[in-house]
């Protein structure tokens, strides 16, 4: 049988939750009520031959509360007049939730809704598209609107965030609901106070943050910055390594902190460790515009990726042993990649690089195929670093 039962009414219902369109209504979308739902009742046929079952399936329809059944007369020739469910109908937002077991997430979400009108009504289109997501706040929802408060009062202030006096919120908070935050913050605060291209919530609204640092070493002794040993590790905050601007030519970039110490003696040279923010630093550096980068990654598609995000602000950096002819002559030495990036359009990468990034999103050679690139043997790695000194750096088409 393929007639409408309970609990498919109940499942209509649920995906109307589900797509946040009941919680949407509450805001006075008076469009969606009465709403009428999915009714495939018995046929002419099946009520001849199944009396019994229809019997039954009307009973099941009947029992479902808070719904209004429009129903039709039929007179059979065996059983005599009766009638049959053709239409059922929600007529309130309030039947609805109740049919669902939503009765008190309604009730909280229209204090939600209250006390953004009261305090944030510039919020209110926000909650319309993501009813849910604001719903999923409603314990803090009015610590968040406090923050937001404090904000629209107090714009890019210029302090830490350990130094923001609210009762009941602490750095903790903010730091943890920073996404959530960003979201509001964003749609309440004018454009003027939101830096587009901070990275960091403290950097977006104006709040200070304890410096990032870079950390590099430079490999050619008579271009050291210090008077001590001849290749230094050393760590600047990113206001100062843009200052720097060092007599070097090439600059070498790993996410492998051994590969990075392995680096030894190259002339005009210097490596970069590009885990954390080493490699943001890179991409807003002014004076590495003037340099030849070399990066170097895994072969995944998180590699790529990074590569080609990069290469949206320093269009010149060339990858080293990011390659097909790397990736197949140490197969022997593949991985699983645990959480491959989405497939997606890499504009930044060269026609070989996209071509590879492609092959791995597509499995062509095998399940997620990773080659690590600490997993190449140094003495390998080594001499293709150290040819790429001795002819003139690759272009990206």
């Amino acid at each position: 049988m393929t007639w409408t039962t309970s609990a498919d009414i109940r499942s209509q219902i649920e995906r109307l939750w589900e797509r946040g369109v009941l919680l949407t209504a509450a805001l006075g979308d008076d469009n969606l009520f009465p709403q009428r739902l999915k009714l495939r009742s018995p046929g002419s046929s099946e009520i001849s031959d199944s009396f019994e079952e229809v019997r039954s399936w009307i009973r099941d329809i009947m029992a479902v509360e808070k719904c209004r059944i429009v129903m039709r007369e039929y007179k059979h020739r065996v059983f005599g007049q009766n009638k049959l469910p053709v239409e059922i109908w929600i007529d309130t937002i309030e039947d609805a939730v109740s049919i669902i077991d939503k009765t008190e997430e309604l009730h909280r979400f229209r204090e939600i809704v209250d006390l953004t009108k009261e305090r944030q009504p510039l919020l209110l289109p926000w909650i319309a598209r993501k009813p849910l997501r604001a719903l999923s706040f409603c314990s803090i929802w009015s610590k968040l609107l406090n923050v937001i408060d404090w904000m629209s009062a107090n714009p890019r202030p210029g302090i830490y965030l350990r130094q923001v006096d609210l009762a009941g919120i602490d750095t903790k908070f903010l730091e943890q609901q920073s996404a959530i935050l960003t979201e509001l913050v964003t749609v309440a605060l004018p454009d003027a106070l939101v830096s587009p291209d901070g990275l960091s919530f403290a950097e977006k609204y104006g709040f200070s943050e304890p410096p990032n640092f870079v950390r590099f070493r430079i490999l050619d002794p008579s271009a050291s910055l210090l008077p001590s040993s001849p290749i230094q590790d050393l760590s600047l905050d990113f206001d100062s390594f843009v200052a720097l601007d060092p007599s070097i030519e090439n600059v070498f970039v790993t996410e492998n902190i051994v590969n990075y110490l392995s680096f030894t003696e190259l002339p005009r040279s210097m490596v970069v460790f590009g885990g954390g923010y080493g490699l943001t630093a890179i991409c807003r550096t002014p004076w590495l515009n003037n340099r030849t980068i070399y990066y170097w990654g895994d072969i995944d598609t998180h590699g790529f990726t990074i590569l080609s995000r990069a290469r949206k602000h320093l269009p010149g950096i060339c990858s080293i042993l990011m390659d097909e002819a790397t990736l197949h002559h140490f197969e022997a030495l593949w991985v699983a990649e645990p959480y491959p990036s989405k497939q997606e359009i890499l504009t930044g990468l060269t026609s070989a690089e996209w071509e590879l990034y492609q092959k791995l999103s597509e499995r062509r050679y095998g399940y997620h195929v990773r080659l690590e690139q600490e997993r190449i043997p140094w003495g390998h790695a080594w001499a293709n670093i150290t040819a790429r000194l001795q002819r003139p750096a690759a272009t990206h088409d």
